[in-house]
């Protein structure tokens, strides 16, 4: 996809073929809200790999605690 570009997308194409440059485990954190780094502090080596999986933890984490996630212990529907 070139920047700046409107194209039509197949609605039925999985976003790795969309985005192959794009790799889940090291860009999650920087497309979250907020995020959790800048791409320049994974390149620079300001995080380590070990610092990427805790941030994935951590947003496992704040996504389980979602008031409406049904694994969020406190979501009135697990009453």
């Amino acid at each position: 996809m070139g920047a700046g570009r409107a194209e039509v997308v197949n609605p039925s194409a999985n976003l790795s073929s969309l985005f192959p440059d794009i790799n889940y485990f090291l860009h999650r954190p920087l497309i979250e809200v907020p995020a959790l780094c800048d791409l320049y502090q994974l390149v620079d080596g300001t995080y380590s790999i070990n610092d990427l999986s805790l941030m994935h933890d951590i947003l496992d984490l704040r996504k389980k605690l979602e008031p409406n996630n049904p694994d969020n212990p406190k979501n009135p529907e697990n009453d």
